[in-house]
C-alpha cells in the first residue's frame, strides 16, 4: 500500500490542472495520486472542498 512518503510532493494545483487537460495519461495519473493521498490518514484533511474549489465538479466529470 502507497502512502503520501511514497509518492513525491504533489502540488494540489497540479492535481486539478492535470484534471482539466482531459488528457488520458494526465487524467490517470491525477487519480492515481488522489487515490493514494485520500487513503492516507495524515493528508485526508487537506482535501476537503473548501480546500480545493472546483474538485468536486472535475471528478464528476470524470465520472
Amino acid at each position: 500500500r502507497l502512502t503520501k512518503a511514497d509518492v513525491a510532493p504533489v502540488d494540489a494545483w497540479r492535481i486539478m490542472m492535470a484534471l482539466k487537460s482531459g488528457l488520458l495519461a494526465e487524467t490517470c495519473w491525477a487519480l492515481d495520486i488522489l487515490n493514494i493521498l485520500l487513503f492516507d490518514d495524515n493528508c485526508i484533511g487537506y482535501f476537503g472542498l473548501q480546500n480545493m474549489p472546483g474538485l468536486l465538479e472535475l471528478l464528476l466529470e470524470h465520472f
